[in-house]
């Protein structure tokens, strides 16, 4: 279940750990469906959003280019849902 966008999404959720300054790319494809991607601040789901994304990256992946701030700490979550509510389907994630 998505926290960000309701219960009717599914989603995964990844924790990073990264350097207060440390620009991020953080790229989502999708096979054959519509992602959207959250960027929060904190070790869990409930974190602060810092940046939301669904179709810059190429076609309709997502894609989320943030600097960190030292306000924002070191720990960061990334949430990998879907722009239509119920779509499921397999994908990749990068953070560079």
């Amino acid at each position: 279940m998505s926290v960000s966008r309701g219960s009717t999404y599914l989603a995964k959720y990844f924790r990073l750990s990264v350097p207060i300054g440390t620009t991020l790319t953080i790229d989502m494809t999708g096979g054959g469906f519509d992602t959207y991607m959250y960027l929060l601040r904190g070790t869990d789901k409930n974190g602060v959003l810092l940046a939301q994304d669904d179709d810059s990256g190429p076609g309709t992946d997502s894609q989320i280019i943030y600097t960190t701030q030292a306000q924002d700490g070191t720990d960061f979550v990334v949430e990998c849902t879907s722009f239509a509510a119920g779509v499921t389907g397999s994908f990749s994630v990068t953070a560079t």
